[in-house]
């Protein structure tokens, strides 16, 4: 996913606004926390796919993932949040990411992004 954001210009968090490898490693870290969650809940069997688990990632954040109004921890096994309730949501800019840093979890580790 890192050749894929930088074919496309969006892997530099300065000054393009970017996605960095830390950012993309909480994003994929939430993906598969949330991935086990459903699997759990849905008593189905764990996607060993790696082609397809790619494509679920790009299909997650690249169409049904909504940036306007969820917030993304990975702490406590992963979960989303509302990003009004933190005071993360940017009216101006409701597109932007916001992603929980886990060892300050008052800190937004995409609010460029």
């Amino acid at each position: 996913s890192n050749t894929f954001l930088m074919q496309r210009e969006l892997n530099e968090t300065y000054p393009s606004g970017g996605v960095g490898s830390f950012l993309l490693q909480l994003m994929a870290i939430s993906f598969m926390q949330q991935r086990r969650h459903e699997e759990k809940v849905m008593g189905t069997a764990p996607n060993d796919n790696l082609g397809g688990l790619l494509l679920d990632f790009f299909d997650l954040y690249g169409r049904k993932f909504n940036y306007s109004t969820t917030g993304i921890s990975v702490r406590d096994g992963g979960s989303y949040f509302r990003k009004a309730d933190r005071g993360w949501l940017n009216p101006s800019r409701p597109q932007l990411l916001a992603v929980e840093n886990p060892q300050s979890p008052e800190f937004d580790v995409g609010k460029n992004a």
